[in-house]
């Protein structure tokens, strides 16, 4: 099974997570010198070690980049570290630290980013529950990946990641699951006309997305349909599936399944959950739900799932004049997006205080891009570790935005960050978070029994009484 999800282990490249030369090495990046302990992962051209601040004992992890002076690959890894910089401070986002790059200006031979550790992926713990995941697990992790994705997608212009799937998602220290790997985000959204266009957009899609978890639109261009963040939408289908099943809808070489849509539904989960599959993995892109669309309908989504959990239906009681009947579960089919009355639809998205903030960082009020390309374009280089160049100033810029509030949790001024309704709703169903993270009941609704009704005795029995 970790085959067809792709190989994240550690330290296959070289044998073993302590084999790597980089292992052992104290690296200089920006203002903070870390020690490589051992290698956890790897990529196409990349690898990821766990490592130690020296001064502070933090732990982080480091992404090593194998550029080899190309040009290409350095202002892809360079626009990776923006997208990372603009994004940063959303609890669902993987935080991006500091940046720097090895060799001359203009020949450099290696990347670092230093990054939060995160010491669970979902695939690891998909694989310990041998990918039979609970309802309320799956929804805590769609529901936080939704949160990123939302995020995203509301930066102006839009940034679509465009490589959403379960090897991407990792639980960070404080218990969020965060989305990783932004190498394929682009803020491009438009109808490849031209016969140029076409073939340059089709190299882009077989270097930077999955098949698995490509959208119809990108398996055939000729069709002349919009690429947009809409195919973010379809890939948040393929891996909410992907959580219910513990399988692929598709097989990655199924061009054909994904243009029309072929898949199957096996019986036995949530129907909550299979009817946002359904709605998700819609073949044209203008009738999928936005992400707005999606996050809204998550509250319904948990709603529906924390009362399945709260019933607890009683043996039906002997009657003396009526066989027992059964009560008609009520229906949990969700109608699709565009079918909702324009009353009923989410009200516009309002722009936020973080989007804001990180606007104002972009134009210089924090450490956004502008700030993140002059860090990398003009900072003065000094040789570190052994010959390596790398950037050692700290980013310039202001602060970093206000940092994000958990739902329901206070901020330094004491408002409640959850609407009002939202709490009382979660009140009045019990629901809280267990300290594994996933949704859980405080208590059980209690049972009263009802006395049998009472029966006219016979004269009969009268007799036999007296």
């Amino acid at each position: 099974m970790k085959k067809l999800f792709g190989n994240f282990g550690g330290g296959a490249l070289w044998g073993g997570g302590t084999s790597n030369p980089m292992v052992g090495k104290v690296i200089q990046i920006q203002n903070k010198a870390v020690r490589v302990v051992k290698q956890i992962g790897e990529g196409g051209f990349s690898c990821i070690f766990e490592v130690v601040d020296v001064a502070t004992g933090d732990v982080y992890a480091l992404k090593h980049l194998r550029l080899g002076a190309e040009q290409d690959l350095l202002k892809e890894v360079q626009q990776e570290g923006l997208v990372m910089a603009k994004l940063k401070n959303h609890p669902n986002i993987l935080r991006l630290h500091a940046m720097a790059f090895a060799g001359s200006p203009g020949k450099e031979t290696d990347g670092f980013m230093l990054l939060d550790f995160c010491p669970k992926t979902l695939l690891d713990m998909m694989q310990a529950s041998n990918f039979d995941l609970d309802s309320f697990f799956i929804y805590e992790v769609f529901s936080e990946v939704c949160q990123a994705v939302q995020h995203m997608h509301s930066q102006s212009p839009p940034l679509a990641h465009r490589d959403l799937k379960a090897e991407n998602v990792l639980k960070n220290c404080a218990g969020r699951w965060v989305l990783c790997d932004f190498g394929s985000t682009t803020h491009r959204a438009q109808v490849y006309e031209t016969p140029a266009e076409i073939a340059m957009e089709e190299d882009n899609v077989r270097r930077a997305t999955t098949p698995a978890y490509r959208a119809p639109e990108m398996w055939d261009l000729m069709t002349r349909q919009r690429i947009d963040t809409k195919v973010d939408i379809w890939a948040l289908g393929v891996l909410l599936y992907v959580l219910v099943y513990g399988k692929l809808p598709f097989d990655g070489e199924s061009k054909l399944s994904i243009l029309f849509g072929k898949y199957t539904l096996p019986p036995g989960k949530p129907p909550v959950l299979v009817g946002l599959i359904k709605d998700l993995l819609v073949t044209d892109p203008e009738q999928r739900p936005n992400i707005h669309q999606v996050v809204a309908r998550l509250q319904g989504v948990r709603d529906a799932l924390a009362s399945d959990a709260l019933a607890t239906p009683s043996p039906p009681r002997p009657s003396l004049n009526a066989a027992p009947t059964r009560a008609t579960p009520p229906s949990t089919t969700f109608p699709h997006p565009s079918q909702v009355s324009p009353a009923l639809q989410p009200p516009p998205l309002q722009p936020s205080s973080h989007a804001a903030a990180a606007g104002a960082s972009a134009q210089g009020g924090g450490p956004g891009v502008a700030s993140l390309i002059g860090d990398l374009a003009d900072e003065p280089r000094s040789s570190q570790d052994g010959g390596l160049l790398i950037s050692t100033s700290p980013p310039r810029g202001g602060g970093p935005p206000a940092a994000w509030q958990p739902l329901g949790s206070q901020h330094s001024s004491g408002a409640q960050v959850a609407p009002a309704a939202a709490a009382a709703a979660a009140n009045a169903m019990n629901v809280r978070r267990s300290g594994s993270g996933t949704l859980a009941t405080t208590s059980q609704p209690q049972m009263v029994r009802q006395p049998y009704p009472s029966v006219p005795l016979t004269p009969q029995q009268q007799q036999q009484q007296q």
